[in-house]
């Protein structure tokens, strides 16, 4: 338990929790979040009550509304939680709220992102402990808190949205929540519920409303809603957003190469069983913000085992591809209309669930070439001429040109 451990400095980790409560002989913690960090990967809460000989604590970039230095009394050095988004919501306000004889022992110079809570107002937040849960056995604590206590009592009431539907999807414990003058928080429980319809992910999104005896500042928590029922043995194992130019472009086979319809997505069933494909819709962002699929896979369209599926943005697919199931965009401008960057490919069942998704912002970089999982099936997305050298895409086989 390192009941010995004075400093703790571990800068530009991606770790989402700490658990201090041993390391009673803590002085200095300096953890600055990583710019790559996301939600998960960053601190939202903190128990510091244990640690009475802190004198030192720098958390800059987390994601704390407030944080409990009430036992933290030594701290006398340094008090560092700039950029950290406080009950406002907004990294850049020094508004994190600390008792004021700890404020005033610390140098002005040292004092970052913090006010004291001889100047703050009583402000409302509400944070979730986590940002997704799963459908099966999931639960989200969710924490009403204000920034410092209150001589009166806080009450609000919680007000539910979302694709997700409360009684349907998931039960909330309480739908008014209050906090007890002297108090700092109150909790309430969202438990996922399961079932057997394959809905793929939803969303649950949360707002504290009717606020009394406190500003509002960050008031909203949103959920994800992960399905279990039904998950389809797919994965996308190719994509071309940018196809090589002249002739070497040429993906579909068809003797011209035209960007548009040279583009395609590589989808294989990953599975000993055949998968039903009828009425899948292709979107790129655009299309998704439309509602307007580029390509929607026709009824009765069944994929075998271990067998790949190709759509390309246009023209006359011409070859064997492996033996794979091909098509040509027959939806929306009639092409899938990949953008070299800032784009994401959404495929969607027929009811209209997220499926599978291939953000093109990581791999931006005009490759003029497709991006292919290495290995195949499992990997991560790598540029096809370093997996399978002088080969440029491998619409409907393995990048080495193998079957599926």
């Amino acid at each position: 338990r390192l009941t010995r451990l004075r400093n703790l400095e571990m800068n530009f980790n991606e770790v989402g929790s700490l658990n201090l409560s041993g390391n009673v002989a803590l002085e200095l913690l300096r953890y600055q979040s990583s710019a790559q960090a996301d939600a998960t990967q960053r601190l939202n809460r903190i128990d510091l009550a244990s640690n009475s000989s802190l004198r030192h604590l720098s958390l800059p970039g987390h994601d704390l509304v407030a944080i409990d230095l009430r036992a933290n009394t030594s701290l006398d050095d340094t008090l560092d939680l700039s950029e950290n988004p406080g009950p406002d919501g907004d990294r850049m306000t020094p508004d994190i709220v600390v008792p004021a004889p700890i404020f005033d022992q610390i140098p002005a110079e040292n004092r970052m992102g913090v006010i004291s809570d001889a100047e703050a107002p009583v402000q409302l937040s509400l944070t979730a402990d986590v940002m997704s849960l799963p459908e099966s056995g999931g639960a989200a604590l969710l924490t009403a808190i204000l920034n410092r206590t209150s001589t009166v009592s806080v009450t609000l009431t919680l007000v539910t949205d979302g694709t997700a539907t409360l009684g349907v999807d998931y039960e909330l414990s309480a739908m008014t929540l209050s906090i007890a003058a002297g108090e700092s928080t109150a909790q309430a429980t969202v438990t996922a519920r399961d079932d057997m319809d394959m809905e793929g992910l939803e969303t649950i999104v949360i707002t504290a409303t009717e606020v009394a005896g406190a500003q509002a500042g960050t008031i909203v928590v949103d959920l994800n809603l992960t399905d279990d029922d039904g998950v389809l043995p797919l994965v996308i194992n190719e994509v071309l957003y940018d196809p090589p130019n002249d002739m070497p472009g040429d993906a579909n086979g068809d003797g011209a190469r035209e960007a548009n319809e040279d583009e395609f997505v590589e989808i294989v069933n990953i599975s000993a069983s055949p998968v039903d494909l009828s009425g899948f819709m292709f979107f790129d962002t655009a299309a998704l913000d439309m509602g307007m699929p580029r390509h929607t896979v026709p009824a009765g369209t069944m994929l075998g085992a271990n067998q790949a599926y190709v759509l390309f943005g246009g023209g006359t697919p011409t070859g064997s591809f492996g033996g794979a199931l091909v098509e040509a965009a027959n939806g929306f401008e009639g092409r899938i209309n990949l953008n070299n960057a800032g784009d994401v490919l959404t495929v969607q069942n027929s009811a209209g669930a997220t499926i599978l998704t291939f953000d093109v912002e990581p791999l931006s970089n005009n490759p003029n070439e497709s991006y292919t999982r290495a290995p195949d099936l499992t990997g991560e997305f790598e540029q096809h001429n370093g997996v399978a050298d002088g080969v440029l895409y491998s619409p409907g086989t393995r990048a080495d040109g193998s079957n599926f």
